[in-house]
């Protein structure tokens, strides 16, 4: 019975958008099916339908589209804060935040001479943030770090150059040492 509501009320949505996008008509529709899936869910024992309930989910960001609420209609949903806003906004407070508390263990250590400390904050800035795309660079003593989003598979190629470099560095290194 419940599931025979749904089909009248998408139809009576449906109807609505039709007699001249009837949009109180439309919205009774929407409440009516979305307030059905949860008495829905609740009452049964064991898994619900979800196919059923994807449908609902379909339907109604749909129409939600149509009404300019919803941007992706293929997907069901609001969507994400990257859907909605940049990921710059999104991310970026996230980033300032770990720079700052970062530049300040930084700051602790170098008075105390904790080295290990110092290397776990360059591990972060070499190894972790870059997966992540985030570029992190260093100021001078007393500056705070830059920091922003940056692609990817760019800072990785610079990360793996860097190691590159490193690796040859110590090579050389170390076949100069037995000429001393």
């Amino acid at each position: 019975k419940q599931w025979y509501q749904r089909r009248v009320a998408i139809t009576a949505g449906h109807d609505a958008l039709c007699d001249s996008i009837d949009t109180p008509t439309v919205m009774k529709a929407l409440k009516s099916l979305i307030s059905d899936s949860y008495k829905y869910i609740s009452s049964v024992p064991s898994e619900p339908n979800t196919r059923a309930l994807m449908e609902v989910a379909t339907y109604v960001t749909g129409i939600l589209a149509v009404f300019g609420v919803v941007e992706t209609p293929s997907r069901i949903g609001f969507g994400s804060a990257q859907d909605g806003g940049s990921r710059d906004d999104t991310v970026l407070p996230y980033v300032k935040a770990l720079s700052e508390f970062r530049d300040e263990v930084r700051a602790t250590t170098r008075d105390l001479t904790a080295r290990k400390v110092l290397d776990i904050c360059d591990k972060v800035r070499d190894d972790v943030l870059p997966e992540l795309g985030v570029r992190l660079e260093d100021g001078d003593i007393g500056v705070p770090a830059t920091y922003k989003l940056d692609d990817k598979e760019t800072l990785l190629r610079e990360k793996q150059h860097r190691h590159d470099k490193k690796e040859k560095s110590t090579d050389c290194d170390s076949a100069l040492i037995p000429l001393l």
